[in-house]
């Protein structure tokens, strides 16, 4: 077994295929356990697929969709705490609605969620004019014209080409001008603390390095990204090792942002770019946000590839230098962090105890596999020997391995 031994693990054959069913047993478990969670506090939970044009391409993306997530949610409903799950369709993108919102009344219908906008007329039209080009005939906030020149420079920045091009930004009268920034990689030594997993293969969690024709050193930063020009391929150049690649999204720098910078703000996401349309917070987001009292307006299963939370060290970023204050920072980021380590590490625990005993419901065939359930026997076992901090970082090192994307990690489980 490669993660939760800390085994490395190759890329093809027998071991990989057993790597794919031990990453996706730990990411359903912290799944599992997030579920439980919500059913014991009565807090409302929704995934969402994107808006499709084709009525049977939409109900397929629906069925399969219902498929992975209701058994499970209809399990731990009949053996830990009653609850349910629904499963819709995500705002469209359009004019009107380009950004993921967020709410700290965790209770509230996804349906008004998604209705949300921001109260900051600066933040509202630079968000639209971001995703769709600005019209001058349309009434601005004196200054914006003269400012927002600057908006085509980051829009030619091959938005177009990035998949997952989510832009975080606060909804705050004093984030004027308005700050955005997107996902930044950073590269996180394996011997740090936590210490993270190593694949022993090169370019480890960055975005393709799994994929056999692909040259993923060669992916540029997103434009937003304050990411030092060359960090990737200087990297690669070094053999691309020493480190695993993660990606911190925009939504967790916008709740970031709020808490340091503007207080009393609400995160956003923006969604840029042709490939980019879908508005809906990725499950690694979605845990980030939840362990810290905020509710997305939409969540998805599509893919959290080497998702992490907010860097603490320096991880070739120079630090927290983008906050205003790194020091004040430093501690609101630890708290932000040490909220999300103790919330997964706990529904890391619930879930995989759950998946174990895999328990028989109303004379039914048990729902999980039998790998799956050897597999989850395991990783309680570890989970409970390490502190909160270094069991959440199985779920990284899960997210690490992207053989599958997250909807298909939660039927791999199954029986």
């Amino acid at each position: 077994m490669g993660i939760i031994d800390g085994t490395p693990t190759a890329l093809t054959g027998p071991e990989k295929d057993a790597l794919v069913l031990e990453a996706s047993t730990i990411f359903s478990s912290v799944f599992i356990g997030f579920l439980d969670s919500a059913f014991q506090k009565n807090v409302p939970l929704r995934w969402d697929v994107e808006p499709d044009s084709s009525p049977d391409r939409q109900e397929r993306a629906l069925g399969e969709l219902s498929a992975a997530v209701i058994p499970l949610a209809e399990h731990v409903s009949r053996t830990r705490h009653r609850g349910q799950v629904d499963i819709g369709v995500s705002q469209a993108h359009d004019r009107d609605h380009v950004a993921i919102s967020t709410s700290e009344e965790i209770d509230r219908r996804f349906e008004e969620r998604q209705e949300l906008q921001p109260r900051s007329e600066w933040v509202r039209r630079y968000m639209r004019d971001l995703a769709y080009p600005a019209d001058s005939r349309e009434p601005a906030p004196k200054g914006y014209r003269e400012w927002a020149t600057g908006l085509d420079e980051l829009r030619e920045e091959n938005l177009d080409k990035e998949f997952g091009a989510y832009y975080g930004i606060v909804d705050h009268p004093d984030n004027v001008p308005p700050r955005v920034i997107s996902s930044v990689r950073c590269l996180i030594p394996y011997g740090g603390e936590p210490a993270r997993w190593n694949r022993g293969v090169a370019l480890h969690g960055l975005i393709g390095y799994e994929q056999e024709d692909a040259r993923p050193s060669e992916s540029p930063k997103q434009a937003g990204s304050f990411e030092p020009t060359g960090m990737i391929r200087e990297w690669a150049a070094r053999g691309g090792g020493e480190c695993v690649c993660g990606y911190c999204h925009g939504m967790v720098w916008a709740v970031g942002m709020a808490r340091t910078d503007f207080p009393g703000g609400i995160p956003y996401e923006i969604a840029l770019g042709e490939k980019t349309l879908k508005l809906a917070s990725c499950f690694g987001c979605t845990t980030f946000l939840y362990a810290n009292g905020i509710a997305p307006a939409s969540m998805h299963l599509g893919r959290s590839e080497s998702w992490i939370p907010l860097p603490e060290d320096d991880y070739g970023l120079g630090g927290l230098a983008y906050f205003s204050d790194e020091e004040a920072a430093r501690v609101v980021v630890r708290q932000l962090n040490g909220a999300w380590e103790d919330s997964v590490a706990g529904w890391l625990r619930t879930g995989a105890e759950i998946i174990a005993a895999n328990q028989s419901v109303d004379g039914k065939a048990p729902l999980f596999s039998g790998a799956a359930a050897g597999i989850a026997s395991k990783l309680l076992d570890e989970a409970r020997r390490r502190d909160n901090a270094a069991a959440a970082a199985l779920f990284l090192d899960a997210l690490t391995v992207h053989e599958k994307k997250d909807v298909d990690r939660l039927r791999a489980i199954r029986a």
